[in-house]
């Protein structure tokens, strides 16, 4: 009903057949670079100058292994597509699922959404069309750490899966108890590995707070700046700790234009709107603190019931707009 009936209905099929559409294109594209290709090598020419499509690792790994899974049978071509549509799509969980924390975490601590606001301020004192990614980023470090902690504190994937690439012993493995296999091996070289990123996310000896959302504290130092979170290999080299977006060859390829975005959106929401702290609205809504929240794995880690936020906007009319709520993960409804 809040997309207006059946006519947001017939919206939402004319979408869905557009991705569809968008992702048999992006298949079809791909097919008709390599048939190019692979004439010109046979022949021993020159093949053609690599296209952007091509220039992208990420993209052409994910094609090729599509190409060798359909030759073999066993893929069919739907499947293909819809394979190339998930892929496509799954690029927003992060952004969406971490930005719907972002007016829970307001709501919460009016301190943070004050202190957000005039870091928001003073980045738009140049319009944001004109706002470079690099100022953007450099001019928000608090929000880029309320961000990470929303990463961290409710990770959007708990777990990643990886293939171990050496084996490893007990004595190059991470602190902590771990379960010896035969010979005293943790994992040998092809095993499959599962990361849990929501476990790494509450070590004291990575993050000040672990068991607290406390974006300064966890992700700035003293003088307000963005702090790395390292530690350091069985070799006892450091490496990055902290990486919801993946790292490496499995890593996100859009991790930068995530980061972009929800600062962007942060920015112009912090600006709009103000969160109003919790018993804004009536007894009969429940208003869960941020810690309390209970989160279930559904394509991402996400509430399982309803977030409750009232927000008023800001400026003139703020006075006479009443208010609205947010579902955290869900979109929005009105709520008075």
């Amino acid at each position: 009903l809040s997309w207006g009936g059946w006519g947001g209905l017939a919206r939402h099929r004319r979408y869905v057949r557009e991705f569809q559409e968008a992702a048999e294109w992006l298949l079809a594209t791909a097919d008709a670079h390599h048939t190019t290709l692979q004439p010109a090598a046979a022949a021993g020419g020159h093949p053609p100058a690599p296209t952007p499509l091509q220039q992208l690792p990420g993209v052409g790994s994910f094609y090729h292994a599509l190409r060798k899974l359909l030759g073999s049978g066993q893929l069919t071509r739907p499947q293909a597509v819809q394979l190339v549509l998930e892929m496509t799509l799954a690029g927003t969980d992060t952004s969406s699922v971490t930005l719907s924390w972002l007016p829970v975490a307001m709501r919460d601590s009016q301190e943070l959404q004050a202190q957000l606001l005039q870091e928001a301020q003073q980045v738009l004192e140049v319009p944001l069309e004109g706002l470079s990614c690099a100022a953007l980023k450099c001019g928000t470090p608090l929000l880029g750490a309320t961000l990470a902690e929303s990463m961290r504190y409710k990770p959007v994937g708990p777990v990643v899966i990886r293939q171990a690439r050496v084996s490893m012993s007990s004595a190059g493995a991470p602190g902590g108890s771990v379960e010896l296999g035969e010979g005293g091996l943790v994992a040998r070289h092809g095993d499959t590995v599962v990361v849990d990123l929501a476990a790494m996310g509450r070590r004291p000896e990575l993050f000040p707070f672990p068991d607290c959302f406390n974006p300064a504290g966890n992700f700035l130092d003293a003088q307000g700046r963005p702090r790395a979170v390292q530690a350091l290999d069985a070799a006892g080299a450091p490496f990055d700790a902290f990486t919801p977006f993946g790292h490496g060859t499995k890593g996100c390829v859009g991790y930068k234009l995530a980061d972009v975005e929800m600062r962007a959106i942060s920015v112009c929401f912090a600006t709009a709107f103000q969160v109003l702290p919790r018993g804004s609205l009536p007894a009969s809504v429940a208003e869960i603190p941020l810690e309390d929240i209970d989160t279930h794995w559904d394509i991402a880690n996400q509430p399982t019931g309803d977030v409750a936020v009232a927000v008023r906007l800001r400026g003139p009319a703020a006075g006479t707009l009443g208010q609205a709520g947010s579902r955290a993960g869900g979109g929005a409804r009105g709520v008075q």
